[in-house]
């Protein structure tokens, strides 16, 4: 169980230290280790993923050194599924200005 302190993955893969949990209202929130904003995940539904404090600094070096790509890898994603599947997103988001 994640509690305040621990670090923790949410389902967009990002290093998050957890800051509040309350299961009674299905809320996680944690810091992000990348940008210092605070993210909200359930911890019934989103998945999140217990980290060591390691394991937390290596995916934020994989997002900073190696990009979003390299932490899908990471996470298990097939390469080539993970670089079409970018390569959607930016095409959506190219198409729509986000």
């Amino acid at each position: 169980m994640i509690q305040p302190g621990d670090y923790y993955s949410d389902c967009a893969y990002r290093p998050l230290q957890c800051i509040k949990i309350d299961l009674k209202e299905d809320e996680l929130r944690g810091r992000c280790l990348l940008d210092d904003q605070i993210y909200l995940c359930s911890p019934k539904h989103c998945g999140p993923e217990l980290l060591t404090k390691g394991e937390a600094k290596h995916l934020k070096y994989l997002w900073e050194e190696k990009g979003e790509l390299a932490v899908l890898v990471h996470q298990g994603w097939n390469e080539e599924y993970a670089k079409a599947i970018l390569d959607e997103i930016k095409k959506i988001q190219e198409k729509y200005g986000t």
